[in-house]
Order: C-alpha cells, then structure tokens, then sequence
C-alpha cells in the first residue's frame, strides 16, 4: 500500500474538517439554510479533487482508490441534500475530463445511489445524539464504502483477472481505510459539536444567573414605590379640576407604570423558585383554556387558531407558569403575521414525552435570530422585553423539559415544548 498517498489523502480531509469547524461553522450560521448548503457543498469538493489526485495503490496490482467518498458523505451529512449534490457535481466535472470508462460510470451509479439513500436517512440522522450518530454515520459510511470498492474490484476482477482471494485482501484493506477515516471525521465533527453547544448553556446560564440576581435584588424596591405613585396618579386624575388634557397625561403615565409592572414581574418570575405549587397538569386541557384566551386575540389580527389533540396525556408541574409560557409563545406567533395567517396548536405523546407543537405561518426567523432566542434583552419587536421567550425557556427548563424551535425566514415558526409524561393516572380524567 501506499503509506505516503494515504496519508496524504487523510491530510486533505483533516486539515478541511479543522478549518470548516474552527473558523466556517459559526459564520455560516449567520446564512439562510440553502446558502449554508451551497458553501459547505464547495468546501467539501475541495478535499474531495484533491484525493482524486493523489489515489493510492492497493497491492500489486494497480488497483488504485482514494477517499473522494469521504468528504462527498460529509457533506450530506453536515450540509443536506443540495450540500451533497454540489459536491457530487464538483467531483464528476474534473473527472469526466479523464477517461469516461466503466469505473466513472459505476461510480456515477453510486453516487446517485447514495442521493436516494440521504433522503431517507438524513432526518434519523439529524434526530440523533452524539452517540447515534457516529454509530449511524460510520455505518452508513461503511455500508457505502464497501458498495464503492466492491464495484472497483468488481471491475478489476473482470479486466485484469485478478484471484478472488489476491481481491478480498485489497477489499479489506481499502474498507478499513475509508471507514477509520469516516469514523475519525465524524467523531471530531460531533465532539466539537457537542463542545460548542455545552459552551452556549453555560453561557445561558450564567446569564440567567445574572438576570436572576438583578431581579432580586431591585425588583422588590422599584415595585413598592412605583406603586405608591400610580396611587396618587389616580387619586389626581378622578379630582374634578383636572382637565381633559391632564387626564390624558395621566392615562399615558398609569399605562407606561402598567408596562413597568409588567417587566417588573418578568423579573420576578425569573427570581422565584420555580417548583412551587406543582400539581398534575391535563395538557389537553391547558392548552385547551389558552387557545381560548388567545383567540380574541388572534381573531382582531385575522388569524385562525386550529388546535389538535390527541388522547389525554398528563404532565407535572405548575400549571399557571405553564399557561403563562403558551400564552406567550402564541401571543409571539400571533404578532409574527401582521398580514394574517394561521396558528397551528397540536399536542401528543412518543413513548415517555409529551409534545406541545405550536406552529405560525408567519415571518418566520434567520439562524442569527434562532441563536439568540430566549437571550435576556434579545427581541425582534420593537416594544418587546426580551424576557419573555426567557422565561418560557426557565418554565420548561425547570419541568425537566426541553423547548425547540425551528424557523425559516418567510415560512413560519415551529415551537416543540417537549415534556416527560406523568405515568401516574389521575381520578379526575
């Protein structure tokens, strides 16, 4: 074998990995899904070309392979579908240029074997944790890895008549490489995923932290006095002196001490411990009582409200912090259709979890503003807090629960409020 061309074909695809994770990963974030795809597409037909240009021989035989499916497979796996089809183009064009023989219409084959492949695996891969999707990706990786070397083989058996058992040896060999190459590509790639996304939830918490403390600290002492004065507001505005154009001054400041208020016990609610008063929770019924709240709401913007629920699942926890989180988050996708639209509410239940699905039709947000959701401070409205998807975060984060969201500019939002079921039955349901 080829030491020097091996490792010359694991030097393309490592040093393309390191620069893709530590200086694109982040930057393309800030790109729409289908620009990502383009980029990451081109960034992995790079190492791809130059595999192709330095393969390494396997025995004496002339057999000749490289790692061209390694990065072509990276790229379905870590940029989609238009991802792995620009780089299947990126490596076909350079190669048609050679001679257009049996191996590059196999290969040809192959690859179009594998788009067909992607479209049914991708989504389980992406659900995936950590560990599943290494073991996942290698298999995957190894099922097609074997596929391209055996039709290599399969070739070379019928043009050179080479042994069956000279052949199985090169088999071996070349699977091993591609595979120990996907694997350690994978494993990297996931690992500083997993690294960077710990970094962000320690940064959210420090931050909640932060927010926490301030909230206890000054929340008490603005709300007594605040008080006090929207009282003499009041007591000035119903005295029979006070002209009309007094009074509207007072309506303006009771309103903006109302608004004040209202940030005020945002940051209480941040403050307070969150387990108290918990209780079993009928979700359908929940969720139920909130689509009634907010469909007046919804019905002065000309939105629909739809709601679907299935069976009766239970949860436990408190159900006003709960109540409180939906109302919020429908109150967001609401003012998120200012051209009306409609709000999708579904609930259901996968083994253990509980799923609360509400989905909008409206401007739906970029991955920058994805990023930053339930950031304190961080809003899209112009007369927004940025504390309230902060609190619907600490509500659900405090349920052992977990809140998705998932957004595409100018499609919608979809928000997945994802909690354990209480197994206990209830005799009221």
């Amino acid at each position: 074998m080829d030491i020097e061309e091996l490792l010359l074909n694991f030097l393309f695809i490592i040093v393309t990995i390191f620069f893709y994770q530590f200086f694109l990963v982040e930057k393309l974030q800030r790109f729409t899904y289908s620009r990502q795809s383009i980029l990451i597409g081109i960034i992995f037909s790079i190492p791809a070309f130059f595999c192709m240009l330095f393969p390494f021989l396997i025995g004496d035989s002339l057999f000749f392979i490289d790692m061209r499916a390694v990065p072509l497979i990276l790229s379905y796996l870590y940029g989609g579908l238009p991802a792995g089809i620009i780089t299947s183009i990126l490596i076909i064009i350079p190669r048609s240029f050679l001679d257009i023989n049996h191996g590059y219409i196999a290969f040809f084959i192959i690859q179009c074997i594998i788009f067909i492949a992607m479209i049914y695996i991708l989504p389980i891969y992406q659900k995936g944790n950590f560990k599943q999707r290494l073991l996942y990706g290698t298999t995957i990786s190894s099922i097609f890895a074997i596929i391209i070397v055996a039709s290599g083989l399969f070739l070379l058996h019928i043009h050179r008549s080479i042994e069956i058992t000279e052949i199985f040896h090169y088999f071996i060999l070349a699977i091993l490489s591609i595979t120990f190459t996907i694997w350690g590509a994978i494993y990297f790639m996931e690992h500083h995923h997993r690294h960077m996304m710990m970094k962000r939830e320690m940064e959210g918490m420090e931050q909640m932290k932060l927010v926490s403390e301030l909230a206890a600290s000054i929340a008490h002492e603005i709300r007594n006095p605040m008080t006090v004065v929207r009282g003499f507001i009041q007591m000035f505005q119903g005295e029979e002196q006070t002209n009309s154009k007094n009074k509207e001054y007072y309506n303006i400041m009771l309103k903006e001490i109302d608004r004040a208020q209202y940030i005020i016990t945002d940051y209480l609610s941040l403050a307070k411990p969150q387990r108290e008063e918990e209780e079993p929770i009928s979700v359908n019924q929940l969720v139920t009582a909130a689509v009634e709240v907010i469909t007046p709401f919804a019905n002065l913007n000309s939105i629909s409200v739809n709601s679907h629920v299935q069976h009766e699942p239970v949860i436990y926890g408190n159900s006003g912090k709960l109540q409180q989180c939906l109302i919020n988050i429908f109150k967001n996708a609401i003012e998120a259709m200012p051209n009306g639209g409609t709000l999708q509410v579904t609930t259901s239940v996968n083994k253990d979890k509980v799923m609360i699905e509400i989905a909008d039709t409206g401007i739906g947000m970029t991955q920058e503003e994805l990023e930053r959701l339930g950031k304190p401070f961080y809003t899209t409205k112009s007369k927004g807090t940025g504390l309230g998807m902060m609190v619907c975060f600490s509500i659900i984060s405090n349920m052992n629960g977990s809140l998705l969201v998932d957004s595409k500019l100018g499609i919608g939002t979809t928000f997945k409020i994802i909690v354990p079921l209480y197994k206990e039955k209830l005799d009221y349901l």
